[in-house]
């Protein structure tokens, strides 16, 4: 209701100085603004980061050892001496290869994390768009009605004046236009709300007005849709959270590994006496207390949420799918009934009553009623249109981005 006020007060301020500013956009052009939006862009672009940023070199900081000391007994050896020595511990694990598998599994995330981001946009503007467009109908259709209902009001006004309309039935023409004009506003409301929503959704600060006809994209046939469901294994969100538990359980082996026994290398350089030098080299093995095991469990843990998170995703996506499916099958069966029996039944109903009352068979009441009823049968397909319109385009999105279109 909130909007439905804020969008009916912005039209009509708009309306006092000109039309309220809007920019008109077909269905494709729409869907095409998601391609602009920071969110998706910021995710792929930290995807292209991730991939481009070297690996790190899997070796421990080198460590440098410099022991000066002072000889001072027996007095003829008296000198300064001392050593350098230079380690350098090597993990015994394959740090680089745990290290390449976070590298690429968060570089994987970004990517999915973007399709997920751009199929609920998508969904956003397609749903917002075909409001709009159903609006527009809506509103084209009461403009029409408005003026139709006008001129009978002229009309009756001239039969009243010559005695052929009875007060009560002027009364009712009266009334009947009063009801189009209200049905003109809230169309003109319901345009303005959609071309803001669809604006919010596209990040866009002028508002966008549907154009152009319905999007009709392409499906696979019935015969396939219970195959299709049952292999929606990899909707957006189900990739993400899959990629959230490979990451995490690459964290763990990461922190597994660095952690792990090292081999040291070492070389020294020692000045033992006045012009005597001594050199040796060193090997050894390092064992930490703390192998990670914290960190490691706490990513684990991470991996085994997210897994179960991606199996319930996987379950609603399929069940999502399924509805979505079932939808393009009803809404269609709908459309089909109104366009082909309701709206030529109550428009052949209207003129008949039409020429009924211009021979004076049929009283404007029974004239009006039968209008009435051919312009609800009107919208009815306009909004079947709309409806079976945003269920075949739903499915295609789910499909596209699951892998069931091609």
């Amino acid at each position: 209701m909130f909007w439905r006020v804020t969008a009916l007060l912005v039209l009509v301020v708009g309306t006092a100085g000109g039309e309220p500013r809007m920019e008109n956009v077909t269905f494709a052009q729409a869907l095409g603004l998601v391609d602009g939006l920071p969110v998706p862009r910021a995710r792929q672009q930290a995807a292209t980061r991730e991939r481009a940023t070297p690996l790190p070199l899997p070796w421990q900081p080198l460590l440098l050892r410099v022991g000066p000391s002072l000889r001072i007994a027996p007095s003829a050896d008296r000198g300064l001496e001392g050593g350098v020595s230079i380690e350098q511990p090597i993990s015994l694990g394959d740090v680089r290869a745990t290290r390449r598998d976070v590298h690429d599994a968060l570089a994987a995330q970004h990517d999915a994390e973007a399709v997920a981001s751009a199929l609920e946009t998508r969904l956003e503007i397609a749903g917002s768009w075909i409001a709009g467009w159903a609006a527009r109908e809506r509103l084209a259709a009461a403009t029409r009605d408005r003026d139709l209902a006008r001129a009978l009001v002229t009309l009756s006004e001239r039969a009243r004046t010559a005695g052929a309309l009875t007060a009560h039935e002027l009364a009712d023409a009266r009334a009947f236009l009063a009801e189009k004009e209200l049905q003109s506003l809230d169309a003109e409301g319901a345009v303005a709300d959609a071309a803001f929503a669809t604006a919010r959704s596209a990040g866009r600060t002028t508002a966008i007005a549907s154009a152009g006809e319905l999007p009709a994209p392409a499906l696979p046939s019935e015969s396939t849709w219970d195959g299709l469901v049952g292999r929606v294994r990899t909707a957006p969100a189900v990739t993400v959270r899959r990629i959230v538990a490979r990451a995490a359980r690459a964290r763990a082996a990461e922190e597994r590994t660095v952690r792990g026994p090292q081999l040291v290398l070492g070389a020294s350089v020692d000045r033992d006496g006045p012009g005597a030098l001594v050199t040796g080299v060193t090997v050894g093995i390092a064992w930490s207390h703390d192998r990670g095991e914290r960190e490691a469990h706490v990513a684990e843990t991470t991996a085994r949420l997210a897994e179960a998170d991606a199996e319930m995703l996987a379950s609603r996506a399929a069940i999502e799918l399924a509805a979505a499916l079932h939808e393009v099958e009803h809404t269609g069966a709908v459309l089909e009934e109104v366009v082909e029996r309701l709206v030529p039944a109550t428009e052949s109903a209207a003129a008949l009553r039409q020429r009924a009352f211009e021979v004076g068979e049929a009283t404007i009441v029974e004239l009006l009623a039968a209008r009435r009823a051919a312009n609800t049968a009107h919208v009815r397909a306009t909004d079947a249109r709309a409806a079976h319109a945003w269920a075949r385009v739903r499915a295609w999105l789910l499909l596209e981005t699951s892998g069931g279109v091609r």
